[in-house]
């Protein structure tokens, strides 16, 4: 454990930059680290998940919330809705909840109804410390590719639609997707559709594209149900890509990519947050 809080602390701390640049020294140190633990890694909680669960211990848990305290007024204007479909790993939730709440949007996240009932309560407690994360009312046991994925989404919309809460757009966001978006990019990408619709009708032949074009970046050679699963390879391929979101991650198999995701999503929402300030002085 202290070890790999060390190379953690190392890592994004100090040596982050090298590896989102890619590095060759920095990256060699990276992969001969992931590969001497055989890419499996515990399942780590983290600070954040630790006060989280005393902000839900006390009496008024949604009195705080957590978030990155960057956005305009932009932002503001203009919520979004995030339907989460979850399954496993609670603190990759967590830590990705972290990246994308704002306190504008709102969020729902469908637990699958295999879970255990210590992870279900784990997430409940980590939805309870925000005033716009709900877990949907309904759940279903999740099966990859059937039904069962539709009738979640569904009861995760229905919910969202009763909540009172008036949302410009609703986001398919897994929790093993990362944002390469920040959120102020993002409604700037949804209001450039002026309202419409961006699910297209011949889904399944993008899908295959989509497919097609993300096996040409995964580096890491690693896939599960045919979607690659990236690694600190992909790293300087992943930030430049203009899409909204990369998946999948897993913090499992490769926490060294995550945490420089991290970094980098934190720092480019802050250069967003310090752009737009010196905009709206100039403006004045």
């Amino acid at each position: 454990m202290s070890k790999f809080v060390s190379f953690r602390t190392a890592v994004v701390n100090r040596h982050s930059g090298m590896l989102l640049s890619s590095d060759s020294k920095e990256m060699e140190r990276a992969i001969d680290y992931l590969e001497g633990k055989n890419k499996q890694f515990a399942h780590f909680p983290s600070i954040q998940y630790d006060t989280m669960e005393k902000l839900a211990g006390r009496e008024t848990p949604k009195a705080k919330g957590v978030q990155l305290p960057y956005g305009t007024e932009e932002d503001t204007d203009f919520p979004v809705a995030f339907y989460i479909p979850f399954h496993e790993n609670v603190v990759q939730l967590q830590r990705l909840l972290y990246i994308i709440h704002r306190p504008q949007n709102i969020y729902c996240v469908h637990v699958d109804d295999k879970l255990s009932s210590k992870d279900f309560e784990a997430v409940y407690r980590i939805a309870n410390c925000y005033k716009n994360v709900f877990l949907t009312s309904r759940r279903e046991i999740m099966v990859y590719g059937s039904v069962t994925e539709i009738r979640a989404e569904l009861n995760c919309m229905e919910d969202l639609v009763n909540s009172g809460h008036r949302w410009k757009y609703l986001i398919h966001f897994t929790a093993k997707s990362f944002p390469l978006m920040t959120n102020s990019e993002l409604v700037e990408a949804l209001k450039s559709h002026k309202g419409k619709n961006i699910f297209h009708s011949n889904w399944p032949e993008e899908h295959i594209q989509f497919k097609r074009r993300h096996i040409l970046l995964c580096r890491s050679g690693h896939y599960v149900r045919n979607t690659c699963v990236f690694s600190v390879r992909d790293l300087a391929t992943l930030t430049q890509r203009r899409e909204l979101v990369a998946n999948k991650f897993d913090i499992a198999y490769d926490p060294i990519v995550y945490m420089c995701m991290e970094q980098w999503i934190t720092n480019k929402t802050r250069g967003n947050h310090l752009q737009g300030t010196k905009k709206s002085l100039r403006l004045h």
